[in-house]
């Protein structure tokens, strides 16, 4: 059985599906950090998205969204 905590030297992955934030988007993310997710979602905003200004409003609501794996 995949253990992520011993696979990954102690660290618990997170994830994050963009759909949490835009509905009907299929786009998920995994990272071991939260600051690691947080620059593929920005990268993914701005290519996929169009959008060029991502406000702290919507970091916040990305952050928000972020869960470990199981």
């Amino acid at each position: 059985m995949f253990d992520p905590i011993a696979e990954f030297g102690g660290k618990q992955m997170k994830s994050f599906s963009c759909k949490d934030v835009i509905p009907g988007c299929t786009t998920t993310f995994e990272g071991q950090t939260e600051e690691e997710i947080l620059h593929k979602v920005i990268d993914h905003a701005k290519v996929d998205h169009k959008l060029t200004d991502i406000s702290d409003d919507v970091l916040k609501l990305v952050r928000a969204k972020i869960r470990e794996l199981e």
